[in-house]
């Protein structure tokens, strides 16, 4: 895949409905929680806030919000339209990290672990 200005940068690549606060008082959204940025193409985080968002609304709603995102990210990205066919590609990346992930989580063992650790082993 091109590795171009407008396409391969520095992702938040956790761009989730709950690292994105909003102030009122301001009308200005504030992104936080960094720790899984990553230098990757732009339309994998644009698939990771889409999967995301996706959950959070209900699809009558999503469709409309998907459009304000996008068009959003664009103003500061100049995403060619192409580029968003390598969304499912994206997708596969996320899952394949999210595994290996957990695989390093559930390595080490320790005594007097919490419950969710022991239930996310099992799985």
């Amino acid at each position: 895949m091109p590795k171009t200005k407008d396409n391969f940068g520095l992702i938040h690549y956790d761009f989730e409905y709950d690292n994105v606060l909003y102030d009122k008082e301001t009308q200005s959204c504030n992104v936080i929680d960094f720790d899984d940025a990553m230098y990757h193409w732009y339309v994998m985080d644009i698939e990771q806030a889409l999967d995301n968002l996706q959950d959070c609304l209900l699809p009558n709603v999503y469709h409309q919000k998907k459009q304000l995102f996008l068009d959003g990210y664009r103003t500061e990205f100049a995403i060619p339209d192409d580029m968003m066919s390598l969304m499912p590609a994206c997708r596969r990346f996320a899952r394949l990290y999210g595994y290996v992930r957990i695989l390093r989580s559930v390595k080490e063992q320790w005594e007097h672990e919490p419950q969710w650790l022991v239930e996310l082993r099992k799985k």
